[in-house]
């Protein structure tokens, strides 16, 4: 992603996915910079994508002006989530209803971000919220078996899976609710890293800080940043709504005193004549 805070997909073949892609999967962690030039770029159902060509040109961490503002740019990016902060494609996104989400069909719409304000009822899996993921493609891994990815695009075997967290929440506004996906964007609700979580969960039980913060966002108003791409309801539905992003919302309870709570107006005199 660049400034604009919107992710794009980039395929590399050849000796590129050989030499430079495999320098970039290996230190996938430290989120390099890299400029690519004479590459192809292909939309599909909204998303757009690059993919290399013969002629493409990549440099990873390119000593010019332009990359050392992204990288400062990132940092700050960062920092802010940490902290609790939107980035900047959450703070640009549209607010929009989730009746938009859930009854409308986004069949004639271009990939777009948006946002919409609800309130978690209840977390559904709250008890175990997290996975084992592919360190190649961040599909689940069947950890207890066979350790072999899930996806039947990758399948290796992976014996360093990478804990992730997964949790399944439902939210309502009033009048319409759904259930949203939360990945990485769980660690708003919850305050640490997957492994964390776990480990406390595990010597802890339900009396770890980290899981009672946890199930206490039940009951708040968030807002949730969403992807929302070109498919009609039914290939939608309601348990596909993935939160990229996740921010509480301020409450805005007000208390009002007894002694308020009678509002007297003025008398009015009314003058009577008599005939």
């Amino acid at each position: 992603m660049d400034i604009s805070g919107i992710p794009m997909h980039a395929t590399l073949f050849g000796d590129l996915a050989t030499n430079e892609g495999s320098i970039l999967e290996a230190e996938i962690k430290y989120k390099h910079v890299i400029a690519l030039s004479d590459f192809t770029i292909s939309i599909y159902q909204g998303d757009t994508s690059i993919s290399s060509q013969i002629i493409l040109t990549l440099c990873i961490n390119p000593k010019i002006e332009l990359a050392c503002e992204l990288m400062e740019w990132f940092q700050l990016e960062e920092a802010a989530k940490t902290k609790g902060y939107p980035s900047t494609l959450f703070k640009n996104a549209n607010e929009i209803h989730i009746s938009d989400i859930i009854h409308t069909s986004q069949n004639s719409i271009q990939i777009r971000y948006c946002t919409f304000k609800t309130k978690i009822i209840t977390i559904l899996n709250r008890f175990e919220p997290w996975f084992y993921a592919c360190k190649g493609c961040d599909k689940k891994v069947d950890k207890d078996v066979s350790k072999e990815c899930l996806n039947v695009k990758c399948r290796r075997i992976i014996d360093d899976s990478v804990l992730r967290y997964l949790v399944k929440i439902l939210v309502e506004n009033g009048t319409d609710n759904a259930r949203v996906t939360l990945f990485d964007a769980a660690e708003t609700l919850i305050g640490c890293k997957a492994e964390k979580f776990i480990t406390e969960k595990k010597e802890k039980n339900n009396q770890s800080p980290y899981f009672q913060k946890f199930v206490l966002n039940i009951g708040k108003t968030f807002k949730f940043l969403v992807k929302l791409v070109e498919k009609t309801k039914d290939e939608r539905g309601e348990d596909n709504i993935i939160a990229q992003e996740i921010q509480l919302q301020p409450d805005i309870t007000i208390d009002v005193d007894d002694k308020d709570a009678t509002l007297e107006l003025p008398r009015k005199k009314i003058k009577v004549e008599k005939d």
